[in-house]
């Protein structure tokens, strides 16, 4: 699915001002995953300000781990993703048995 197909979903299912600037038109598979109402909504929400101080956020529950630095919108803005879950199915997965089976006899 394209970006701009998921930023409108998104745009009208969070009602994410913010995301009229990556959503600039409303387009066709919106309409399908969405139905006919979702174009009122998105023509109804406006483009929100995207100034602002970005925050870093935890999910621990996935193990995933979002680092940001700067203001939104200054261009030099610095977001880093980090995966610290654990390997494997039911962490039963040690990391050379995943990545290298010949290994084990």
């Amino acid at each position: 699915m394209p970006f701009t197909v998921c930023s409108q979903s998104a745009l009208c299912l969070f009602n994410r001002p913010d995301f009229k600037k990556l959503a600039t038109d409303y387009s066709e598979p919106t309409f399908w995953l969405l139905g006919p109402s979702s174009r009122e909504t998105f023509e109804a929400i406006q483009a929100g300000s995207s100034q602002g101080s970005l925050i870093s956020k935890a999910f621990p529950e996935s193990g995933y781990y979002l680092l940001q630095w700067r203001a939104k919108g200054s261009g030099k803005e610095i977001s880093v993703v980090f995966d610290c879950g654990d390997l494997g199915y039911k962490s039963n997965c040690c990391p050379w048995s995943c990545r290298c089976p010949e290994l084990h006899a």
